[in-house]
């Protein structure tokens, strides 16, 4: 839980431990899944409060926050978000080359009768109206960029979904095949779209 290196050391903990989280001065912070941690530990507050106060030290510090979204009551990454620049990451379509984000309402697939077909899943470009097969992916993703939508402030937040998943990693289809699945069941669907789309 503590390693010395040249130039600094990495000290791990707990965000259930108060005193991990008061123990020392950080200049680089790292929170992970922090819509995992408790409101309130061992009685001294919020994790995320007691992390940061360990930076105060430092006039040049970096806190780099991360999660996947839990419920909108309980949540504490999208308010943190939405408290930043809100960045997206748009590509562009290799038709028309006309940039958008890679949405849920976008992704189309076949279905015959009453038989859906995920593994057909396409994404449909906001522009030109084509069909983008997933095979196209790595070089949208590759000719991607950032965007922000809130500019005006100047903390960095990003968010990404599961859909911008490499070729060979999470496909649209095995996304699409597991909504379908999550259909009638509020527990899978919750899951779901807090896993996949990164959404409360």
């Amino acid at each position: 839980l503590y390693k010395e290196f040249e130039g600094g050391i990495l000290a791990l903990t707990g965000a259930n431990s108060p005193a991990g989280l008061r123990q020392m001065p950080a200049r680089y912070l790292f929170l992970d899944d922090v819509d995992a941690y408790e409101a309130d530990i061992g009685g001294e507050g919020d994790p995320i409060t007691l992390a940061r106060k360990r930076t105060s030290t430092f006039a040049r510090k970096k806190i780099l926050i991360v999660s996947t979204p839990t419920t909108r009551e309980r949540t504490r990454i999208a308010p943190l978000y939405e408290e930043s620049d809100r960045r997206i990451y748009q590509v562009p379509c290799p038709f028309c080359n006309h940039y958008q984000r890679i949405v849920w309402g976008n992704i189309k697939w076949e279905k015959e009768g009453d038989k859906h077909r995920p593994e057909t899943a396409k994404l449909k470009c906001e522009g030109c109206g084509k069909l983008i097969e997933e095979r196209y992916k790595k070089q949208m993703l590759d000719r991607g960029k950032w965007v922000k939508t809130n500019p005006e402030n100047k903390v960095a937040g990003f968010h990404l979904s599961a859909l911008y998943s490499p070729l060979g990693w999470k496909s649209w289809g095995e996304i699409a095949r597991d909504f379908l699945k999550a259909q009638g069941n509020i527990a899978k669907l919750k899951s779901w779209t807090n896993t996949e789309l990164g959404e409360v």
